[in-house]
């Protein structure tokens, strides 16, 4: 995994999330979706493919 930069981040950040079936599929029925929106907007953003991304943030 690549980790992106400040400005790469920014420019994803502006784009939809989108939720796939799989995470429906596992994790829709126990996940806050607060905490997603928490994540998505203060998270650490690495590059998993060529157009799909992790975001995590420390605990």
């Amino acid at each position: 995994m690549r980790r992106i930069s400040d400005e790469e981040a920014h420019e994803i950040r502006k784009k939809e999330l989108k939720f796939t079936r799989h995470f429906y599929e596992r994790e829709a029925h126990r996940i806050n979706f607060q905490k997603i929106k928490e994540i998505w907007e203060h998270g650490e953003i690495f590059q998993e493919g060529k157009n799909k991304f992790r975001v995590s943030l420390p605990i």
